[in-house]
């Protein structure tokens, strides 16, 4: 099924001249999952966790990290909110293939989509101890990724 987030994808894809932009762009493609579903009634379990507002990477992972045997994994990609039709980039977390999503639960916005990678706790524990903070993961993943193919 076509979404917002593929179609915007695939447009960025074909802007870009280079063959590794490309390549990025196509594994996102490829390889994400779209979500709609959320699980509210589990959010609000995390939301009394102290939620950081505009830092969903942070809140992702963390709760990603805290669940070590990945029954929260984190996922990065895009969201789109219901009044604004442009994907952002986002981390949140999946539980039995619903979104939960603590950033956006918190702050009262009305995510419609969304659409992203899993990335494993393995790789998020080396970015940060590598990078000595959270940051969005997203694209150096996705260039590991396609080294390894």
């Amino acid at each position: 099924m076509k979404t917002i987030i593929i179609n915007y994808l695939r447009k960025i894809k074909d802007l870009n001249v280079s063959k590794n932009h490309k390549k990025v762009y196509e594994y996102l493609i490829k390889n994400g999952t779209q979500f709609n579903k959320k699980d509210i009634s589990y959010t609000e379990d995390f939301i009394k966790l102290h939620i950081r507002q505009k830092q969903c990477f942070y809140n992702s992972q963390f709760i990603s990290l805290l669940n070590c045997n990945d029954n929260i994994p984190y996922y990065e990609g895009f969201y789109i909110c219901n009044k604004i039709n442009l994907p952002l980039e986002h981390g949140w977390n999946i539980k039995n293939a619903c979104v939960i999503d603590t950033t956006a639960s918190k702050f009262k916005l009305d995510v419609v989509e969304y659409f992203g990678l899993h990335i494993p706790n393995n790789y998020i524990l080396e970015a940060i101890e590598k990078n000595k903070t959270v940051n969005s993961l997203l694209w150096d993943y996705i260039l590991f990724k396609i080294g390894k193919c």
